[in-house]
């Protein structure tokens, strides 16, 4: 009779005080160390049981991924941590956030009152570049000058070494200008013309106005735009420049009416830029602050290692997953998933344990 009573014991793992169970069964001791992981283990142990006992337990579903599992449960406690901190970012009805609304607004109304000048600078900038481009890859040099040079280089070689005349008369044969000036007359225009193309559109972009004296630059801006009609219209010489100076001007306006006093360069190199830092700042330091609650809240042993990992995930910036319809029917399983809870209290104690003391800091 005891050899039966040993080998029928022998078919079931032992459990201690500890809530352990000897054998294939992992114990909640690898909670706190693995976290999610110690919580598939144990949930393995399900599986084990099954197969030494001969009751379908559906694979340990108590503490399985799947829905009612604990480690379902903690993913999903992961989940909501992960979607209250993408709650925490900065919203749209914050300071921060206006502030940048108002800063993109200006530039899009300043681009708009000059778009028309600066898209006939880009293009007229563009083929400046290229027509540079072209003449500076050109030679320059003059084919009967290099002939006169290299005659002159091979006479002065030739003089007696004696001769105290030879040195100077070589120097001044191998520094002759071999260059065609009408190439090179070429080459300078085209550069100038690039330059003062970049200088004019930079003028534009770093036009400011005192937004005190709107009626002032608008007064301004209207005698430039005259005078460089009247320049145009009579094939005046200086109609370019005068033409420019009004497109200067009225950026100016637009910067005084539309961008408080800032220029497109301020708004777009700096302000805005700034402004982008900022909002992203204010909502980041939410957040580093939440998952720095998350793991430093109390939590029961078996629930830190869990907390830690959605701290981590948070201040990485990992997205909650996506929602998706899963189709259930309760009570499918009911008797299966009764056994597996009460094996579960058993060897856990009391069930699955709760994640926070009765006043929990956080869902």
């Amino acid at each position: 009779a005891k050899k039966q009573e040993k080998q029928a014991a022998s078919k079931f793992p032992k459990m201690s005080l500890a809530g352990e169970l000897v054998g294939n069964i992992p114990t909640m001791a690898l909670l706190p160390a693995k976290g999610l992981a110690g919580a598939a283990k144990i949930g393995g142990a399900f599986g084990a049981v099954s197969k030494i006992t001969g009751v379908n337990l559906g694979g340990g579903k108590y503490l399985s991924t799947e829905e009612g599992g604990y480690m379902a449960d903690l993913k999903g406690r992961d989940e909501k941590r992960k979607k209250r901190a993408a709650g925490l970012k900065t919203k749209e009805g914050e300071k921060e956030k206006q502030e940048l609304n108002a800063a993109e607004d200006a530039i899009q109304a300043l681009s708009l009152e000059s778009s028309h000048e600066l898209e006939q600078l880009n293009k007229k900038i563009e083929s400046a570049r290229k027509n540079a481009s072209d003449l500076n890859s050109r030679d320059t040099t003059d084919s009967n000058k290099v002939a006169t040079r290299e005659a002159a280089i091979s006479a002065a070689r030739a003089m007696a070494d004696t001769d105290p005349a030879k040195q100077n008369t070589l120097a001044s044969a191998m520094a002759m200008d071999v260059n065609d000036p009408a190439k090179v007359a070429a080459k300078k225009a085209a550069n100038d013309k690039l330059a003062t193309l970049k200088e004019f559109k930079d003028k534009i972009k770093k036009a400011t106005g005192d937004v005190n004296r709107v009626s002032e630059l608008e007064a301004e801006a209207e005698r430039a735009e005259a005078a460089a009609l009247a320049a145009i219209t009579a094939g005046a010489s200086n109609a370019s420049e005068l033409e420019n100076a009004a497109a200067v001007a009225k950026a100016a306006l637009a910067s005084a009416k539309h961008g408080g006093g800032r220029s497109m360069d301020q708004l777009e190199d700096k302000i805005i830029p700034d402004l982008q830092h900022k909002v992203k700042e204010v909502g980041e330091k939410r957040i580093r602050a939440f998952a720095n609650d998350i793991e430093n809240s109390f939590a029961w042993p078996w629930n830190k290692a869990a907390r830690r990992e959605s701290a981590h995930a948070i201040r990485m910036g990992v997205k909650p997953k996506e929602e998706k319809t899963d189709v259930h029917t309760p009570g499918a399983e009911f008797g299966r998933d009764l056994a597996a809870a009460a094996l579960a209290e058993a060897f856990i104690g009391g069930g699955r344990p709760p994640e926070h003391p009765p006043h929990p800091p956080h869902p």
